[in-house]
């Protein structure tokens, strides 16, 4: 690794460890992130990798100064103690530059899977539209608020929500229910829900909704292939296009009415599922941590198809799965990956247990027997 990249390398390490810099080496960094758009998605892959954040949570909780004291006072005594908490506050600067070294040399070009984050695209009922992944949340309600309502007409204006692959983002909507949407999904809403009977928001893909209950004005969820009604009640709704639809009950009470059909009611720890092609519908008990699991930044799998499986994280880690044969796309495995864990955590695992390989190029995963 040339010296170049060894000083840009520290200078990275230290912004990341919010170390303080001085102002030649903030103007220094400033430069080098400004010269190619690859020199700033570099950037942003080492600060998102979990061992930075790691490494970073230890930093604040003076992990290097707390493990070089016990060290110290176990092993040498009180007599080398200062040496080894100098030694401990620096640890993970070490730790991370050493990482760092390894996307200089290449390696980051060869592993380009990341774990998602945080944001949407708002699009207002007037046309505009933001990037809010960064906004705080007082300037998104009022971005949602300043769109005029003409109180003499009956037509409410909806606005956009869009989260895409490798996205999530959590909402309040005007009535103060609370939506997780999750990745390659869209939600519309109403600028208010003062008009009308009912509380109606339009849903595409997957969204966890915790509604605040109003019994006069019932919520509405509509979907492509019906609609579920709420009272006030927490469930998991999940309409991607090409899959059956699913609905899970939390807690409340809700009813599924098919766009052909009599409805159908859900009880708590219950799962619905409809197949529009066929007009079946299906309902079972089920525990429900593992469909509302993604809320809590976790992927639970059991027993699911590893198809099942690859789509679920794709929509996340933003990544096309490549299958060698259709008997590796029915194998049945179970597992656990926190959201913003390294996929290969998961990968390795499967790996392990089933005697599948994968292997990660660029932007696809191949997996093969």
């Amino acid at each position: 690794m040339c010296q170049n990249n060894k000083d840009i390398s520290h200078l990275i390490a230290q912004r990341i460890l919010e170390v303080p810099l001085s102002e030649e080496d903030n103007r220094r960094l400033d430069e080098w992130l400004r010269a190619s758009e690859e020199n700033r998605n570099l950037y942003e892959q080492i600060r998102s990798k979990q061992l930075a954040r790691l490494i970073l949570r230890l930093q604040h909780e003076d992990y290097g100064e707390k493990m070089a004291d016990r060290f110290s006072r176990q092993v040498f005594g009180r007599q080398r103690r200062i040496r080894l908490l100098r030694w401990g506050s620096v640890a993970a600067m070490f730790v991370l530059l050493f990482s760092l070294s390894f996307y200089f040399w290449g390696e980051h070009e060869q592993q380009q899977i990341f774990p998602g984050k945080g944001g949407a695209v708002l699009t207002l009922a007037d046309g505009r539209q933001f990037d809010i992944a960064d906004v705080d949340r007082q300037v998104v309600d009022e971005l949602v608020t300043s769109v005029s309502l003409d109180i003499k007409s009956d037509t409410v204006p909806y606005n956009t929500l869009t989260v895409e692959a490798g996205q999530e983002y959590v909402f309040r909507l005007p009535d103060s229910t609370q939506v997780w949407i999750n990745s390659e999904s869209e939600l519309r809403f109403p600028v208010t829900f003062t008009k009308g009977e009912e509380r109606k928001v339009y849903l595409k893909g997957e969204a966890f909704f915790d509604v605040t209950k109003d019994r006069r004005h019932p919520f509405v969820v509509s979907l492509d292939e019906g609609a579920i009604r709420v009272y006030g009640t927490r469930f998991n709704v999940s309409s991607y296009a090409g899959e059956p639809l699913s609905a899970v009950l939390v807690e409340g009470n809700v009813g599924f009415q098919p766009s052909e059909g009599e409805e159908v009611r859900l009880h708590p720890s219950e799962r619905l599922e409809y197949d529009a092609a066929s007009g079946e519908v299906a309902v079972h008990p089920v525990d429900v941590s593992q469909y509302v699991a993604w809320v809590n930044h976790q992927f639970v799998f059991h027993g699911e198809t590893l198809e099942e499986i690859m789509t679920t994280l794709s929509r996340w880690y933003d990544f096309t799965p490549v299958f060698t044969s259709d008997a590796v796309r029915h194998v049945r495995l179970s597992g656990r990956l926190y959201r913003y864990d390294d996929i290969r955590i998961l990968l390795d695992s499967y790996e392990k247990t089933s005697g599948l390989k994968f292997k990660l190029q660029g932007k696809r995963i191949i997996i093969s027997e």
